[in-house]
């Protein structure tokens, strides 16, 4: 096994979702994510009129041991709403327990909320 990291990065690439539940009125929706990892956050483009968003985007956080628990990577999956408030479909977590360099890890977490569609992220 490889050594815990004390510094580094972690990259975050939020690949696809899919079987998200219908939320505009032509049965698709406007999906989009905001991925937080401890006070660190961004938020992927919105993809139009799609059940089965592709997003394939990266994000670099930057990541430092202080003896505590390492926070999670949380994504919030949301439908954009031009007339009113943002639809929230769930959140996914993913528990980093312990950083590791050049560990890739490629899976798909269930979100928790309204049908439990899963989302990819490697």
């Amino acid at each position: 096994p490889r050594p815990p990291m004390s510094t580094g990065k972690l990259y975050v690439k939020v690949v696809e979702a899919r079987d998200l539940p219908p939320a505009d009125r032509n049965g698709l929706a406007d999906p989009y994510c905001k991925v937080n990892f401890g006070r660190q956050k961004f938020e992927t483009v919105v993809i139009r009129s799609t059940l089965h968003p592709v997003w394939n985007e990266e994000h670099v956080f930057r990541y430092k041991d202080k003896g505590t628990n390492t926070p999670s990577i949380v994504v919030d999956v949301y439908d954009r709403d031009a007339m009113k408030f943002d639809d929230y479909f769930g959140q996914g977590t993913i528990s980093v327990p312990h950083l590791t360099r050049y560990v890739i890890i490629d899976d798909w977490y269930p979100l928790h909320k309204k049908g439990a569609p899963t989302h990819h992220l490697p």
